[in-house]
């Protein structure tokens, strides 16, 4: 499921298509994302990434998605070191003075010294370690990372396309082929079309929107286009007809997939319904079953990755570890 799908959905469960409501969508999606995450707690995401420590500098500037770590190794003459995690203060106390190039050596604790994001003013996260590093050691850390949210997106491309670039396909059918030289889009892309006329009698209304890229070629690529409105027409009237005018324009963006909407796509819609149905002030039964569908499909997904993961495969064919 991509974000124009899950997008889609929730308009589509909750009956609205009010502003504000859509206004939202992507913080009721990022709120969903960010409680499977945390409920799950997934080995999957965990990463592993060299860096270095620098003589004389007692810190490490984190990865930007850098969450928690789970090790640090310093790598000395092939060997690793794994350095012990201590409070803070701990590091004051075990060097007095790090300035003290005799107090140098191989670091052997680290710290949390700085947690924030990392911005255009601010290069994110550091650790302390102690002691101050006497020369240069390559550096192995392993830490838990939050994975990239379906609502990122960038755009990679903007353009006027041709005259009449939209072609339908056979009599009834909501397929459209769109023609743009050298596009750039592949079958994971997502493409914002505006101001297409109306086209072989499918209307303008459900042509200038988002749409999921497919069957892609060098210079022409498919979509397709629906309404949930029955008095708008979505479908050809006679097929392979050419037109949408000579002004539409074209914004692709990539993104618009994560990890969470491909694996675990059922819990992410009902935990977006929930929140946008808390959103809507909706009656407590139906925001009741929403959640108790999510809760359901948190605890499949548990079994999946948390108990099945906990076992060796070779030696073990069924879940026997309880997940609560």
């Amino acid at each position: 499921m991509n974000y124009n799908e899950l997008k889609q959905q929730i308009k589509d469960y909750l009956e609205t298509t009010e502003t504000t409501f859509v206004n939202n969508i992507d913080l009721f999606i990022k709120s969903a994302e960010e409680r499977i995450f945390e409920e799950l707690e997934l080995n999957l995401f965990r990463k592993s990434q060299t860096a270095s420590f620098s003589t004389g500098n007692r810190f490490l500037t984190l990865p930007d998605d850098y969450l928690n770590s789970i090790s640090v190794a310093a790598i000395v003459d092939g060997d690793y070191v794994y350095l012990r995690k201590k409070h803070p203060s701990f590091m004051q106390d075990h060097v007095s003075d790090p300035s003290d190039s005799i107090l140098r050596g191989i670091p052997r604790y680290y710290a949390d010294y700085d947690a924030e994001l990392q911005t255009s003013t601010s290069v994110g996260s550091t650790i302390v370690v102690s002691p101050v590093p006497d020369t240069t050691y390559n550096v192995e850390l392993d830490y838990y990372y939050k994975p990239s949210s379906i609502t990122n997106l960038s755009v990679f491309r903007s353009v006027t396309l041709g005259g009449n670039p939209l072609t339908t396909g056979s009599a009834g059918s909501n397929v459209i082929t769109v023609s743009d030289s050298s596009h750039g889009a592949n079958n994971q892309s997502l493409v914002t079309l505006a101001s297409a006329d109306a086209t072989d009698g499918i209307a303008a209304d459900v042509i200038n929107t988002t749409h999921k890229i497919s069957n892609v070629a060098t210079n022409s690529y498919d979509i397709k286009v629906n309404s949930s409105d029955t008095t708008v027409v979505s479908g050809a009237s006679s097929g392979s007809t050419s037109g949408g005018g000579a002004s539409i324009t074209a914004v692709y963006v990539s993104g618009g997939h994560s990890w969470i909407g491909t694996n675990a796509e059922t819990a992410l819609l009902y935990g977006c319904l929930a929140e946008g149905y808390s959103f809507l002030k909706g009656e407590t039964a139906l925001l009741q079953y929403y959640e108790q569908r999510y809760q359901s499909e948190i605890a499949r997904l548990k079994n999946r990755y948390s108990g099945r993961n906990r076992l060796e495969e070779r030696r073990h064919d069924s879940l026997r570890i309880a997940v609560q």
